[in-house]
């Protein structure tokens, strides 16, 4: 019996901080994840008041089943943007390869990648 090779989708989301304090860092994420981002040291990706004094404690919150991310801003005091929007509090809001989201002064473009990966597969048995 000889094994085959099985071509699956994977997606990869990429985060890359444009502008603001945190500009140059990039976040890759390729499995279901919650990702808070404020200045709450409870915070994934973290944005300290010394930092940017403008972002929330928990300012907004990704939710993320790739290929799919959405973004809710929590109620923050100056919003979150979605390509310059101001987002109304508390509602998920999809976002696309290509789009931006601001939070704070920091910006991030955003980016959904397919990713091929092979899997081994055994014959069925006879």
């Amino acid at each position: 019996m000889s094994k085959s090779q099985l071509a699956i989708l994977k997606y990869k989301l990429v985060f890359k901080v444009v502008s603001g304090a945190l500009a140059g860092k990039k976040y890759s994420i390729d499995e279901p994840a919650v990702i808070n981002i404020g200045r709450g040291s409870d915070c994934m990706i973290r944005i300290t008041k010394e930092m940017d004094p403008v972002v929330s404690r928990h300012h907004c919150r990704l939710d993320i089943v790739p290929p799919k991310a959405e973004l809710t801003d929590l109620g923050s005091s100056n919003g979150s943007f979605i390509n310059d929007m101001r987002l109304d509090p508390n509602n998920k809001y999809e976002l696309k390869s290509g789009d931006t989201f601001k939070v704070g002064d920091n910006v991030f473009s955003v980016e959904i990648k397919s990713v091929r990966s092979e899997a081994e597969t055994k014959p069925p048995s006879e």
